[in-house]
């Protein structure tokens, strides 16, 4: 006959499950925006033009999933379908080293947003990224949607003025025009951490068992 955990330990696992049960699960938000404003200007993307705009996360969570980047595109002069967004890592105010490549379309050639997936990516809190979007080869040249760089972001991220072009595939960074900035949003999902007790509860589990065994014995 199989031996009956006793009624107080059925409790405590049953209030455990409970607990975690009860955790809300994280849901992805955006956590900046201009996709609202106006966009009336325009920059090429291409072999010669690379362009990289920055985003800083807040200390509202852990850490973050990122899950896509929106970015506003005009119509193309040339496409063939070599277009990437990519997340890079800060150095000193521009772009780092490369940390993921967004999947999407590689040929956003008319006037709309496109979205880049992002999966398994890490953001840390209170940390400063890039976003670049490239043409790695061909002739290509992309157009990606400007607003003033005075127009609010939603959300609870932060963004510093301006952006940053390389004309040498990301050799070297110059600071662009400080009066207008690329159309874009970023949606990430925060991790969720459990209360304290519920650790507590769930790290006392297999002692509290262990003691009523051996007491059996």
């Amino acid at each position: 006959m199989p031996t009956l955990l006793p009624c107080s330990l059925r409790l405590r696992t049953l209030a455990a499950l409970a607990l975690l049960a009860g955790t809300a699960p994280a849901h992805a938000l955006t956590y900046i925006s201009n996709l609202t404003q106006f966009a009336f200007s325009q920059n090429p993307v291409s072999t010669s033009s690379w362009l990289a705009e920055p985003f800083i996360t807040d200390n509202s969570a852990p850490s973050f999933s990122l899950n896509d980047y929106m970015m506003s595109m005009f119509n193309a002069t040339t496409a063939s379908g070599d277009f990437t967004v990519s997340l890079f890592s800060d150095n000193s105010g521009q772009p780092g080293s490369p940390i993921a490549l967004g999947t999407g379309t590689g040929d956003p050639s008319t006037t709309e947003v496109y979205t880049y997936t992002f999966s398994s990516t890490i953001l840390q809190p209170n940390t400063e990224y890039w976003m670049v979007a490239s043409v790695s080869s061909g002739a290509s040249s992309y157009n990606a949607a400007y607003v003033s760089a005075s127009d609010p972001y939603a959300g609870t991220w932060t963004s510093t003025p301006g952006w940053v072009f390389s004309n040498d595939q990301g050799a070297s960074w110059n600071v662009a025009i400080l009066g207008i900035s690329p159309q874009f949003a970023v949606d990430a999902t925060p991790t969720v951490v459990p209360e304290p007790a519920t650790y507590a509860l769930l790290l006392g589990l297999p002692a509290f068992a262990l003691v009523y065994f051996r007491r059996r014995k």
